[in-house]
């Protein structure tokens, strides 16, 4: 329901909005790809015919699916799932309608961990730590040897900020930029045994 008046004098968006796990979004596929995509295009157009300056959208490292290597900027994207594939569809909507005027970027951020007010527990740290506390034992749907990337809450808001202040020092009108640190590339066992060790040494049990 925004219309231009409601953006008029605003120069920064970041845009957050989105179904944002993979059980929603397969579970609410046409709510999924409404919201993920075709409004948030329809905003993205919106924004630009009020001319903001520049426009942030938070995508996510999901955009390159299943991969046994780390993967960087040039890695050919390969989304699994319908929340991925909307990721990709707008950074690809973000590059086309980018131009000297309307900046945009995409930060393909690591996989967000820790407490919050409104706490997800289906992401990978979280849901150990739920599974532990629930079951008294930590319980993996895997062997456990498949890599995630962290990131701290923290670390986002700040790589956002930055993003706020200093993104027309970057020469190129659209930016997609992986967020994260290779050695917040952790297996899925190591970090069962992280949480374990917390825990007093809880049972981890693997499939």
């Amino acid at each position: 329901k925004l219309k231009k008046k409601n953006l008029y004098g605003i120069d920064c968006v970041i845009h957050l909005a989105s179904i944002s796990n993979d059980p929603l979004g397969n579970r609410f596929t046409k709510l999924t790809l409404q919201t993920n995509i075709i409004k948030t295009k329809k905003f993205i157009d919106l924004c630009k015919k009020s001319k903001v300056k520049n426009f942030i959208f938070a995508s996510s490292c999901s955009v390159y699916g299943n991969n046994k290597n780390i993967c960087n900027e040039k890695t050919k994207t390969n989304p699994l799932t319908i929340y991925a594939i909307s990721k990709v569809e707008v950074e690809k909507y973000l590059k086309k309608k980018s131009n000297t005027k309307f900046l945009t970027t995409s930060l393909r951020f690591a996989t967000a961990c820790g407490t919050s007010p409104r706490i997800r527990n289906d992401i990978v740290v979280n849901n150990l730590v739920m599974s532990a506390i629930l079951n008294k034992k930590t319980i993996l749907n895997s062997n456990g040897g498949s890599l995630r990337p962290l990131i701290d809450i923290d670390d986002m808001c700040k790589t956002i900020l930055w993003f706020v202040r200093y993104r027309s020092n970057i020469g190129n009108p659209n930016y997609c930029i992986n967020i994260g640190l290779n050695k917040n590339n952790y297996k899925i066992i190591n970090l069962a045994n992280i949480v374990s060790k917390k825990l007093n040494n809880i049972e981890i049990k693997a499939n």
